[in-house]
């Protein structure tokens, strides 16, 4: 027969290990208080690899036991998400006058009679030729009109 073969004895082991090392459970108080840093670290974060490494670091500075492998994904990938809706949210917020109408003709407007504008200008590839490094020319030439100013990112991390 295995180590705790019946289950309440690995929660009893646990409950001891906590007592003794002064840890706490990933619930209440502590939980809600880490969401709520998880969701403001999110804006700096590089990836969700490099939020849940922050994450299992806080928990370790706090003593909060870790919680599964799965939580830890799902926390880090909803605040990801979250901190992407503000930033786009601060940036749109910032636009106004004529870049409004110049934007709303990136999804209007046809670049080649198949994609929009929008479309046509994601689809960045590297050049091999010269007609490939004629076309990265045409959409930095369109960027370029469209006159986008730069203080619309102030205080917003690279994402």
């Amino acid at each position: 027969m295995g180590y705790a073969a019946r289950e309440e004895t690995r929660h009893e082991h646990l409950a001891a290990l906590r007592d003794i090392y002064g840890y706490k459970m990933f619930s209440g108080r502590g939980a809600g208080d880490l969401k709520a840093w998880l969701v403001r670290e999110a804006e700096v974060a590089g990836s969700n690899k490099d939020l849940a490494r922050r994450l299992v670091k806080q928990c370790q500075g706090a003593q909060i036991m870790l919680p599964g492998i799965s939580v830890i994904e799902r926390l880090c990938a909803d605040a990801l998400v979250a901190a992407e809706r503000r930033i786009e949210t601060r940036i749109v917020d910032r636009l106004s006058g004529p870049i409004e109408p110049q934007l709303d003709t990136l999804l209007a407007e046809s670049a080649d009679g198949r994609v929009s504008r929008l479309i046509w200008l994601r689809q960045f590839e590297v050049g091999k030729n010269s007609a490939d490094i004629s076309r990265l020319l045409d959409r930095l030439e369109f960027l370029q009109g469209i006159e986008l100013s730069l203080d619309v990112l102030d205080g917003v991390p690279p994402h």
